[in-house]
């Protein structure tokens, strides 16, 4: 609802929840991805109680409440309908949804029944090259703006100390590293 300036100015600012884009005249598709709960091959009896414990974590009622308080979607279409969902938050007061929630459910459910959703397959060390994808950008990001930060405070512009880091030899370094590391890791 407000931004702050690194000044610590402040001020309104209003959002919008837009579905993600698509190209014009194709089906629309977005990622499906979530916490990867999962039954893997056990004792029958730890098997049974993974099972058991999954239909409970998503029972209707149970995976909605879950959802709002978590941020993820729910998992069953039945859940996941705004109608549904609507419903739900009717029905237990408890819950304060805010003004966000509130503009994201209708889009977020729409773009959840109406697009091809998709999800990458598994595949050895698929956790640790999800880990490289997570973490490259954000690192690279982190240590440049620290190196920018250091020649502004030693009497660079910041036109000066951005000109070496918003450029194609930059990027194409990072681009190698990148994926360097996710060949190391998946070879």
């Amino acid at each position: 609802e407000k931004v702050i300036l690194e000044d610590f100015k402040e001020y309104d600012i209003e959002t919008m929840v837009l579905p993600l884009p698509n190209f014009e005249g194709t089906i629309p598709h977005a990622v499906q991805q979530g916490a990867g709960m999962v039954v893997v091959k056990s004792d029958k009896n730890r098997e049974y109680a993974s099972v058991e414990f999954l239909k409970w974590f998503t029972d209707k009622e149970r995976n909605i409440k879950f959802s709002i308080e978590s941020g993820y979607l729910p998992v069953k279409k039945e859940s996941s309908s705004i109608d549904a969902i609507g419903e739900y938050l009717n029905k237990n007061n408890e819950h304060d949804i805010t003004k966000q929630l509130r503009t994201l459910l209708p889009v977020a459910t729409k773009q959840v029944s109406s697009y091809e959703l998709y999800t990458n397959k598994a595949f050895k060390k698929g956790t640790d090259a999800r880990m490289i994808l997570t973490r490259s950008l954000i690192e690279k990001s982190k240590s440049d703006r620290d190196k920018i930060v250091n020649l502004i405070e030693n009497g660079y512009s910041k036109d000066e100390a951005f000109k070496e880091f918003i450029t194609e030899d930059n990027f194409k370094q990072w681009l190698t590293k990148f994926k360097g590391d996710l060949e190391k890791i998946i070879n």
